[in-house]
């Protein structure tokens, strides 16, 4: 019999208050998992938008094929073959339990259980919907072998968590004692499986800006708690109006938010880093779709079945790159049709692989035009520009800078013309990285689009 998949979404998790130093929460459960498993110390999603991640990571493929433009959302290219229907086509049953906005509930399509769709405005862990999963993990109604998708809005902000975790030892900050609250709960479903016949994936569709920063020890949080269940019963209400209403009305909270922060800022003396700035004042439904670390660096942790234990890979990854290894895992042959992802296993063995540039791309928000960027990463370089010329090019160094506080890309017009000749490569399938391998057509293409932006 083949292992059971329990893979475990968790909406804008950032990777840093998973795993390493600025992490303060109680999370016995995850913990637990990085013991038995393994921790990928730099997973990189493709998208800072849900339905695009979850098109990329179910299909092995990058945005610009995986997602078609369906009005002012995304809907998954059904055309290509995915790899829920490669597992029920290799005897598994494939079950979910997601929130119900129509670009999620899309999804629908490659589950086959009829209770899966919760509501987003209302539902969290820690007022039933907890418990349904557990009774689900825990009944006769999962038939094995089994893929149970769970994506979670608990971490989603606005930030809401039970009173009982609202203490120093949850947490620094009230984002962490969020995450020590759903940990309790990731504990509750590891108690629920077998975790020798069950490989367990922990991640999520993408990062978010938190609005904290730490000043002599103390966290101060920009995030204004006692408003997230306020605006979750305004949005309950308001979900169904017109689009454009509905724009209206997160426009300007967001702005009253800012003016809220500025004038506490004023009062507090603080000065601001560049890390800090957009930590608290960006969102990420901004129109400038800069696609930093915090949006794209997410969790990842494989554990269970055939998995090592105890193993940091601090090698880059990316979300496409999962079903992949968990098909290889379980001994089912991967796609048929071309995928950006690769196999892991490797790693998992200890072995190194070529680490890929990770491709990246801003998704559609507040704006019905927004400024779409693209980009990639690699190890030591992030790279991004608007896909239509529109934003100008960013390049940090991310050895010494991390935090991508300062862009060089006016001081290294070298490596802004390579890392601009693997996008291109990428987006043509190729994934060239050598510049010598570049063919002369590919050169010259290249240099005409850096010429378009302004650059050369």
């Amino acid at each position: 019999m083949r292992p059971n998949i329990l893979y475990l979404s968790l909406d804008a998790f950032r990777h840093d208050r998973c795993f390493g130093k600025i992490k303060t929460s109680k999370t016995p459960g995850i913990d637990s998992l990085i013991k038995k498993g393994i921790w990928f110390n730099q997973a990189i999603t493709c998208s800072d938008s849900t339905p695009i991640s979850f098109a990329s990571t179910f299909t092995g493929v990058y945005p610009f094929e995986s997602s078609i433009t369906k009005g002012v959302s995304y809907e998954m290219n059904y055309n290509l073959k995915d790899y829920l229907t490669i597992l029920r086509e290799n005897g598994y049953h494939s079950y979910a339990t997601i929130p119900n906005p129509y670009f999620i509930s899309a999804f629908t399509k490659l589950f086959e259980n009829q209770d899966m769709l919760y509501s987003i405005f209302e539902d969290r862990l820690y007022n039933g919907l907890g418990e349904k999963i557990i009774k689900k993990l825990a009944s006769k109604s999962l038939v094995e072998p089994w893929i149970y998708f769970v994506h979670l809005m608990d971490t989603h902000k606005p930030i809401h968590y039970p009173v009982d975790f609202d203490g120093e030892e949850y947490g620094k900050d009230d984002y962490d004692r969020l995450i020590s609250s759903v940990d309790t709960w990731i504990t509750k479903f590891l108690q629920s499986i077998n975790l020798e016949n069950t490989i367990v994936v922990l991640t999520s569709d993408h990062g978010d800006y938190l609005g904290i920063i730490e000043r002599k020890g103390k966290r101060i949080s920009f995030e204004y708690k006692s408003l997230a269940k306020p605006f979750l019963n305004v949005s309950k209400t308001l979900h169904k109006l017109p689009r454009p209403i509905r724009i209206f009305r997160i426009k300007v909270a967001l702005i009253l938010k800012n003016i809220m922060t500025i004038i506490r800022l004023k009062k507090m003396g603080i000065k601001l880093s560049h890390y800090e700035k957009r930590a608290i004042m960006k969102t990420r439904s901004n129109q400038d779709r800069f696609l930093f670390d915090e949006l794209f660096r997410v969790p990842l942790i494989l554990s269970g079945y055939k998995i090592p234990q105890n193993l940091i890979i601090n090698q880059q990854v990316r979300n496409v790159d999962i079903f992949p290894t968990l098909l290889d895992l379980i001994g089912i042959s991967s796609l048929n049709n071309s995928i950006h992802g690769t196999i892991m296993s490797p790693l998992l063995k200890g072995e190194k692989m070529e680490e890929e540039p990770a491709y990246m791309e801003s998704g559609v928000f507040l704006a019905d035009k927004p400024y779409a960027a693209m980009g990639i990463r690699t190890p030591k370089y992030k790279y991004f520009r608007g896909v239509h010329s529109s934003n100008k090019i960013h390049l940090y160094d991310l050895t010494n800078d991390p935090l991508e506080q300062i862009n060089i890309a006016r001081e290294k017009p070298d490596v802004v013309n390579q890392m601009e000749k693997i996008l291109m490569g990428i987006r043509k399938k190729t994934a060239i990285i050598q510049e010598e391998k570049l063919k002369e057509d590919e050169d010259k293409e290249v240099e005409e689009e850096l010429r378009k932006l302004g650059y050369i």
